[in-house]
């Protein structure tokens, strides 16, 4: 698949934003280029979108997706109110 296959395919179903950041981060981390036309094996999108992507289940349902690499989830303290829940998620920002 190449980028922009990717690009078009995600464009589906997150946001143009999201893809960018997505890819700016990946391309940060990897070092893959970002033009249109590369292509990038399925094998290695994989790899690139675990190191990249964390998801943290906050309650039955509802999950925090984290797309930045040089960011990481310390701790999530939910508490159960009248309404639903309550989180307090403490994230480790790493300077760029």
């Amino acid at each position: 698949m190449t980028v922009g296959g990717l690009k078009d395919l995600s464009g589906r179903y997150i946001s143009d934003d999201e893809v960018d950041e997505l890819l700016d981060s990946a391309c940060r981390q990897h070092g893959i280029p970002l033009e249109d036309d590369v292509r990038i094996a399925s094998k290695q999108l994989s790899r690139y979108a675990k190191d990249v992507v964390t998801r943290a289940r906050i309650a039955e349902g509802v999950s925090l997706l984290i797309s930045s690499a040089g960011t990481k989830i310390n701790s999530i303290d939910v508490k159960q109110t009248e309404e639903g829940f309550q989180a307090v998620v403490d994230i480790k920002v790493e300077d760029a």
